[in-house]
């Protein structure tokens, strides 16, 4: 944690803000209801534990202790790493029994609440990071006293060079309160929860930042290594023999097929968690007589890599028959050069004049046998997927905040 940058831990939002978050700035993650901001309170705790980082975690919606049964019942970090917090108890005294924590809130009100944290903050000045989870909590004490609480800490972390971070649920109650809480913030992060198609899709973005940053809306969610960037429904198609069943199994954490023979003739399914990166994979045969598989497939899909076996040209032209039906739902795509470990390969370029393939797409060399380029060729895909001009098609129920 060295330096004048803090990590978040979340790949694409540290991408996003260029690294990470400015060294004592002050951090909102605001929430629609359905969403848990203190999931991304904890995966940053983690993260910056893990690099020998300390913290303060204050709570006061429930006991410290549940922090903890919480990130070790979902199994996705060092519990042992998170045991390392210095814990700020805000819970205890609603419930009128006594804590065992060194900072408790004794009388619930924004005076006490305030001095607690300033305390701790000042106590612990190699603690260089504070949580403060569900701070819609401090409307409690009335809309004054709660900004008084934020401004507070925000005062307190600047001066001693600690980073606030907190996580809100906006339930609606005071569209003021809320944006008198986003203007104190440096960097407003928002996590949404939009239906689509009867399913429910969570998405995060920038809302403000003290500079530049990637305006983009990413689709996550929370797998083996915390909060990662999940697409549900990449399609994988092309020709037949074009190595697409190969592909799925080769970049997939776990895959199945249904297949005769060796041939695809239903649907093949992968499934990629590791890196900060999820999505499900959907291969397609690549016979005509199965063309409807990829009318079906291709509805509701976030993006589609397009497989080519770059050393059999003849099958090219099938392959921008399939392109045609991609293009048409102006769905993102990359295409995957494949076999690129097989003599007499084709080079990317000479694919690009071939097929005629604009500038601007996406084209990666891949084996599917050494798996080479592949798990490439879906990152790629992804960013476009990300993209703010792309992303926002996909986001029709969200209005720019």
């Amino acid at each position: 944690m060295a330096g004048s940058i803090v990590e978040t831990g979340i790949l694409k939002l540290d991408e996003m803000l260029g690294g990470g978050v400015r060294k004592g700035a002050s951090v909102l993650f605001i929430s629609t209801p359905g969403v848990d901001p203190s999931i991304f309170l904890l995966h940053m705790a983690h993260h910056n534990l893990a690099r020998q980082g300390k913290c303060l975690y204050y709570t006061e919606t429930r006991f410290p202790k549940a922090v903890m049964e919480k990130t070790n019942e979902m199994k996705l970090w060092n519990k042992n790493i998170l045991d390392n917090m210095e814990l700020l108890d805000g819970f205890s005294a609603r419930t009128g029994l006594p804590s065992k924590y060194k900072y408790a809130v004794k009388k619930m009100d924004a005076k006490n609440v305030t001095a607690v944290i300033d305390s701790a903050i000042k106590e612990n000045r190699d603690n260089e990071i504070l949580f403060f989870e569900n701070f819609e909590s401090t409307l409690g004490y009335g809309e004054k006293q709660a900004v008084d609480i934020a401004n507070s800490a925000i005062l307190s972390s600047m001066s001693n060079q600690a980073t606030l971070v907190v996580g809100l649920t906006d339930w609606g109650e005071s569209e003021g309160f809320v944006d008198k809480v986003k203007e104190m913030f440096d960097y407003v992060v928002r996590l949404s929860s939009i239906e689509e198609k009867f399913l429910m899709r969570n998405y995060f973005f920038v809302e403000k930042s003290p500079q530049r940053y990637l305006h983009w809306i990413v689709p996550f969610r929370t797998g083996m290594d915390g909060i990662g960037v999940y697409v549900p429904k990449i399609v994988i198609t092309g020709p037949f023999h074009s190595g697409k069943s190969s592909f799925i199994h080769k970049v997939s954490t776990k895959a199945v097929s249904v297949d005769r023979i060796g041939t695809t003739i239903a649907l093949d399914h992968g499934y990629i968690d590791y890196s900060g990166l999820g999505a499900d994979l959907f291969g397609t045969p690549g016979q005509e007589r199965f063309e409807f598989m990829l009318d079906i497939l291709k509805k509701d899909a976030f993006g589609v890599i397009l497989m080519v076996d770059s050393t059999d040209p003849s099958t090219f032209d099938r392959a921008k028959e399939m392109l045609q039906h991609v293009r048409k739902e102006a769905i993102p795509y990359v295409i995957a050069a494949n076999k690129k470990d097989v003599p007499g390969s084709i080079p990317v370029d000479e694919i690009r004049k071939m097929m005629q393939i604009p500038d601007d797409v996406p084209i990666v060399s891949t084996s599917a046998i050494t798996g080479e380029g592949c798990l490439d060729s879906v990152k790629r895909l992804i960013d476009l997927v990300i993209e703010e001009k792309i992303g926002r098609k996909k986001l029709e129920g969200i209005k720019d905040q």
